[in-house]
């Protein structure tokens, strides 16, 4: 947990207000190379009785009688190496003092390797964004059309209608989205679901008013796929798990993703949102850091079309081959074309008898969806 103070007077307003953010991770799931995960003199390991549809077996540890990590190990599916798995830490370790040695004492101590991350989120709990400006009256700026988002504008909202429309959740981004974007009233949810006392006792000694509501600003990254720019060396980077044992760097990487993905506009009628004024969040949200974005059209066209087509071309020259695994080549086939939006334009490419394309149709009717043939925009 980490404390990000900027005090302010707003010359518009009667009251004068810390612009206060507490950046902590709140979600951490590392790829992890595992060979070695029991007969621990230090830890506590509890297996449970089930896996996991990709994971045989699912293993608990505590460290006094407190649940730190889960890590499920013992890949179903040979695609995935032997002796990886994925391990998460319970999200009230990084609430703590000392988490960083923690977490480093555990991996070192199993002989486990971080290979990537493999799902991170970064939150910031606050009660005021920049000019004594509330985070639910940000909603109801933004629904009213008074601020416009730019990029990804799919939102999931909710609210209570009182004497007036009270809101208290925000969402950009689905489920399948590489990064979403969830503000959402951090009080409200803990009156309601569970108390959270970790939580709260940071609230207090950072010296957060007890009968205004924290809100939080989180941002999930469901890979590791992104990139980003050093503005100051204008190298391209990745953010590694050493990245995140630094505090400064931690700080930086969550105004760069903020900067990126929560970027509003004060609408001003103009047709080009662009050049609408850009709407300050907070005080200290610089970076050093920006999100690289490579051209994404161009590596389709060249490289996955490419991979496509050779694909076809080398399983149904293997197929009578009984050494292959024909059922992971085809999951993997499906996914690849699911992630790469190629289905159209395989779909329109094969011909009518090609093996892997009669895979794909009928993994379409086996999810009792109806998809016309060539609905998808061809690539």
């Amino acid at each position: 947990m980490l404390k990000v103070v900027n005090q302010r007077k707003n010359p518009h307003a009667t009251t004068t207000h810390n612009e206060m953010k507490i950046i902590s991770i709140d979600w951490l799931t590392l790829y992890v190379k595992c060979p070695m995960y029991g007969l621990s003199t230090i830890y506590e390991e509890r297996d449970l009785p089930y896996g996991t549809r990709h994971y045989r077996k699912v293993t608990e540890y505590y460290f006094n009688n407190e649940r730190i990590a889960t890590l499920c190990h013992q890949p179903v599916s040979s695609i995935l190496k032997n002796g990886t798995g994925l391990l998460k830490f319970d999200n009230q370790i990084f609430y703590k003092k000392g988490y960083k040695s923690f977490i480093t004492s555990i991996l070192k101590h199993y002989k486990w390797e971080v290979i990537n991350i493999s799902r991170m989120d970064i939150c910031a709990d606050f009660q005021y964004f920049s000019n004594n400006l509330r985070p639910d009256n940000l909603i109801r700026k933004f629904v009213k059309n008074e601020i416009w988002k730019i990029g990804q504008a799919k939102y999931q909202l909710i609210g209570e209608q009182g004497s007036r429309h009270n809101y208290e959740y925000l969402k950009f981004g689905s489920n399948k989205s590489e990064v979403s974007v969830y503000l959402y009233n951090k009080s409200e949810e803990m009156r309601i679901v569970k108390m959270k006392n970790y939580i709260a006792n940071g609230w207090a000694e950072a010296g957060y008013i007890e009968e205004v509501d924290t809100w939080r600003l989180e941002i999930s990254l469901k890979s590791n796929n992104i990139k980003y720019l050093n503005k100051h060396t204008g190298e391209i980077e990745k953010c590694t798990w050493d990245n995140l044992l630094d505090t400064s760097y931690l700080v930086e990487l969550y105004n760069c993703l903020i900067n990126k993905y929560l970027e509003f506009r004060i609408n001003d009628g103009q047709v080009r949102k662009d050049r609408m004024k850009r709407l300050k969040l907070f005080d200290n949200e610089t970076s050093r850091y920006c999100v690289h974005l490579e051209n994404r059209h161009n590596q389709t066209v060249k490289s996955d079309k490419i991979f496509v087509n050779k694909m076809e071309q080398v399983y149904s020259e293997l197929r009578e081959n009984e050494s292959i695994n024909e059922e992971e080549i085809k999951k993997f086939f499906l996914k690849f074309l699911e992630i790469t939006q190629l289905e159209g334009y395989y779909l329109k490419k094969q011909e009518y008898g090609s093996i892997l394309r009669d895979v794909y149709l009928q993994s379409i009717k086996s999810k009792e969806k109806s998809v016309p043939l060539c609905t998808s925009p061809v690539k």
